[in-house]
């Protein structure tokens, strides 16, 4: 099993504080999350162990309210 590199938790805050992820309740709010995780999502690999965790954390709460939302 490999190793993940460790999260740098200021990196990571700052890219919390910048997106502001939170459980998703309007179409508004999930556009919003959409829009925000494209540039996460562009950079496949590429992306810090930071980004990483965070387009992952973004996606989940996209998916689940799309979940909810649609069929």
């Amino acid at each position: 099993m490999i190793a993940k590199p460790p999260i740098d938790p200021r990196r990571y805050g700052k890219l919390l504080a910048k997106i502001l992820p939170g459980v998703i309740e309007t179409e508004e709010e999930n556009e919003r999350m959409l829009v925000a995780i494209e540039p996460l999502f562009d950079k496949g690999k590429d992306r810090t162990p930071e980004e990483d965790r965070l387009y992952k954390l973004m996606l989940h709460l996209i998916t689940d309210f799309e979940d909810k939302h649609y069929d």
